[in-house]
């Protein structure tokens, strides 16, 4: 068995020019398969709320459901390093509050690093979690839930582009190990 993946992990094969994937997933089950395929990164994702809970939106996901899906995924996990999404409703606290959930996420879910939507919005937030040890991935793009729903996606323009680096530029500088892109 490989060793497990660490963001210093991942920065040695993003410089190496290697590949790593990243999988959305929600239990034990597949997370095992997943993780014994060699996929590097287990997304527990807020998706959980549409996708397995039924509900219209995904911020109505709580850090106890988020706990209980992360802690399915991470019992699985032996190689892949498993991210879980830090709900919206957690982001909106103050930021001791914030901290104190998101530790929660990490040390009841068993998260070796959580997913904050946001880039130079969320940089504070990012650089105080970064500050107390938990690692961080951004996320970044087009991420209204509404308008994905509503068929609202779009292609980016010149604008969207230039804000988009700037997002991706603020989470990094504010310490976010890695940035996602969605729906660009």
């Amino acid at each position: 068995m490989d060793s497990k993946v660490t963001p210093a992990r991942l920065l040695a094969m993003k410089r190496a020019g290697q590949r790593s994937t990243l999988v959305t997933v929600f239990d034990h089950h597949f997370a095992g398969i997943l993780d014994r395929c060699g996929v590097d990164q287990l997304l527990v994702g807020d998706s959980v709320a549409r996708l397995v809970l039924g509900r219209q939106q995904e911020s109505s996901v709580s850090v106890d459901e988020m706990i209980l899906f992360a802690r399915a995924v991470a019992s699985a996990a032996r190689r892949a390093m498993v991210l879980v999404d830090v709900p919206q409703q957690v982001l909106g606290c103050s930021r001791r509050d914030t901290i104190e959930q998101v530790r929660r996420l990490v040390r009841e879910g068993g998260a070796d690093a959580v997913k904050v939507d946001g880039g130079a919005g969320m940089a504070d937030t990012i650089a105080a979690l970064v500050a107390d040890g938990i690692p961080v991935m951004a996320s970044v793009g087009q991420l209204d839930e509404g308008a994905k729903r509503a068929g609202g996606l779009r292609g980016l323009t010149p604008e969207d582009r230039s804000q988009l680096l700037t997002e991706a530029l603020a989470a990094r500088e504010a310490g976010a190990f890695m940035v996602g892109l969605v729906l660009v």
